[in-house]
């Protein structure tokens, strides 16, 4: 009886718990402001490194330290592309930075390796300068974070700068630079937690040939969260001629590269950035709950793949560690093993009934008649799984 009771009693506090947690990707609880700035970089002799800052405001009396996120831009794109993404993480708490580098045609990753790392040891810097408008209100903790090119030099930004806290990217891109050579030597050299953000439809570094290796070079607490909807562009805040031309001649749909896909993507990159953030930058493993937990299982817009992210034993869904089995039975009728059917869902979100029968150990899912033929996802109770297209 007294195990009941405790166990009743752990189970509501765990409620509470999850009902007290602020959902990451909506606003937080500062209100932020932007420098426009330029620093000498006295650290690794790259020059002047013009950028932009968000952050937060602290009210009067709050001696809070915030964290550093610096992000780089992708290749032919803006560092004001992502100011969305930027204050949104400024509101909740971190010092961000988007350095105006890396523009035109000849870039040099390791360069901006250089000056991503540049950019968090001159804010850490301006921490402990007295007249800074950062004076005293930096953490010890940082992240490098970037899209594409951008995301490919914040892996290697730890090589520079042993200090930084955590990695993270958007559909990041391979990088050339020989210093590591590979992400696999990288990997030899940090144990940083990592959060990728890829694309399933990503034309341009795709899964297969960027994202995926990446991770699995990796031997660290990591995620990898695979937005199904979008494409490579459509983590800016507008859309952007230079990316769409590529993404498309690529063979992405233009529509990945227009507003609506970027609003829905950026809104996913805030909520699992911001929830990696809170566990590696602040230590508020609450957020756990959003990056593996019921909430992220819930998710029809992501794919999630961790390791080491979020042990059982803090009472965390496991269901994101094994995926079911799937296998394809006929025309819109398809094996699920391991897992219970919920839904389908189309490109745009949109549920899709199915009929689900039991099948040998497992499911039998019908859908409509030549819904096959597009790109579906079939949610079940351990996470989602992409439908095969069967014409």
């Amino acid at each position: 009886m007294r195990h009941l009771l405790l166990c009743t009693l752990l189970l509501l506090w765990a409620g509470h718990i999850s009902a007290q947690l602020s959902a990451p990707d909506q606003p937080g609880p500062y209100t932020t402001a932007r420098l426009d700035t330029t620093f000498s970089d006295s650290f690794y002799s790259t020059g002047n490194i013009p950028g932009l800052s968000f952050y937060p405001v602290r009210p009067v009396g709050d001696t809070t330290r915030f964290p550093v996120v610096v992000l780089g831009h992708g290749f032919q794109m803006q560092h004001t592309d992502y100011n969305r993404i930027l204050q949104h993480l400024a509101s909740w708490g971190y010092i961000t930075f988007s350095p105006d580098v890396q523009n035109g045609f000849n870039t040099n990753h390791g360069t901006y390796a250089r000056q991503l790392a540049a950019c968090i040891r001159w804010i850490q810097a301006e921490g402990a300068r007295s007249g800074s408008r950062f004076h005293n209100r930096v953490a010890a903790t940082s992240a490098t974070c970037g899209h594409s090119m951008g995301g490919g030099a914040a892996q290697v930004a730890p090589f520079h700068y042993s200090s930084i806290t955590a990695i993270s990217g958007l559909a990041p891109a391979n990088t050339t630079t020989s210093t590591p050579n590979n992400f696999s030597a990288l990997a030899g050299f940090t144990n940083l937690p990592a959060m990728f953000i890829g694309v399933q439809g990503d034309r341009v570094t795709t899964l297969a040939q960027h994202v995926n290796p990446q991770y699995d070079s990796l031997r660290t607490r990591k995620q990898k969260t695979i937005s199904l909807i979008g494409g490579h562009c459509s983590f800016a805040d507008a859309p952007d001629l230079l990316c769409n031309f590529g993404a498309t001649t690529s063979g992405e749909p233009a529509a990945n590269g227009q507003q609506p896909m970027l609003d829905a993507v950026q809104n996913l990159s805030k909520r699992y950035l911001t929830a990696f953030y809170e566990v590696e930058l602040k230590g508020n493993t609450a957020y756990r709950l959003f990056l593996c937990g019921d909430s992220a299982l819930a998710d029809t817009r992501v794919s999630i793949t961790q390791d080491q992210m979020c042990p059982t034993a803090s009472g965390v869904n496991p269901a994101l560690q094994s995926q079911p089995e799937l296998r394809v039975l006929g025309q819109d009728r398809y094996y699920v093993g391991g897992a219970r059917p919920l839904y389908a869902t189309d490109l745009l979100g949109r549920r899709l009934p199915v009929q689900v029968e039991r099948w040998n150990e497992g499911h039998s899912v019908t859908l409509p008649a030549g819904q096959t033929e597009q790109l579906l996802w079939l949610v079940t109770d351990r996470g989602v799984l992409r439908l095969p297209v069967v014409r």
